[in-house]
């Protein structure tokens, strides 16, 4: 366990994970997003290349493989991308926690994690002393969570980016004033024109509870989308 850990032990927020060469990005420029994906063929700019899907081949920088599900590239890059900050010590919840993936990371990063999910988690997230999990729901989790306690809160549910916010919505209470926040907006594959429309709405939604630090689709993303947050 102590060799597993120590993949992640000096990361620290801004340290590069690796070349990120695919971002697109939503903190605005909406029209300019629609008329990048309509363009025939597409034109894309700082050299980042077109959206396919789950055709999207992944690559994983060799310093950090991923131990229990692709998952946990996508918060590598993130904490990487966004700056979101690392304190050992700290709380951080993780909603729809199964398999454990993002739980052991952020474990592995000295973080204490309650891992919120009726399913169970793999040994290396289930066994590690810094994951408490509660083996049920988010909302249910809600009815006696301890509020105002956690300084990060991460969410990779699969559910659709209108439900997934609402979750989100109704969790913020868990979080410290100025708390941060990640969660994945899972976009329609089969409909990608629609994406710039359905982020719209979702930032127009967590912008009641939360500053938008930003929207932006990581290269470990597939039909989705990294969003990161702090409490209002």
């Amino acid at each position: 366990m102590r060799e597993l850990t120590s993949r992640f032990a000096g990361l620290r927020a801004g340290d590069p994970i690796s070349p990120i060469s695919r971002i697109i990005e939503w903190d605005g420029g909406f029209d300019d997003f629609t008329r990048i994906l309509s363009s025939n063929p597409p034109v894309f700019a700082r050299d980042v290349q077109p959206i396919r899907g789950d055709s999207l081949p992944i690559e994983r920088p060799s310093r950090y493989p991923f131990t229990i599900c692709r998952s946990e590239m996508k918060l590598l890059e993130a904490i990487d991308l966004f700056g979101i900050p690392i304190a050992p010590g700290s709380l951080a919840v993780d909603l729809g926690a199964a398999p454990g993936g993002w739980s052991y990371v952020l474990a592995s990063l000295g973080i204490l994690v309650t891992a919120v999910d009726p399913g169970a988690l793999h040994p290396l997230a289930a066994d590690n002393p810094s994951v408490t999990h509660i083996r049920t729901t988010a909302g249910q989790y809600l009815q006696t969570a301890p509020i105002s306690r956690a300084s990060l809160l991460v969410n990779d549910m699969k559910m659709d980016a209108a439900r997934s916010c609402r979750v989100m919505l109704d969790c913020a209470p868990l979080l410290t004033q100025s708390g941060w926040a990640l969660m994945t907006l899972k976009l329609p594959s089969n409909a990608t024109p629609s994406w710039p429309g359905i982020i719209k709405t979702a930032r127009a939604a967590l912008e009641q509870s939360y500053a938008i630090v930003g929207i932006r689709q990581l290269r470990s993303n597939r039909s989705e989308a990294a969003c990161a947050l702090t409490r209002l």
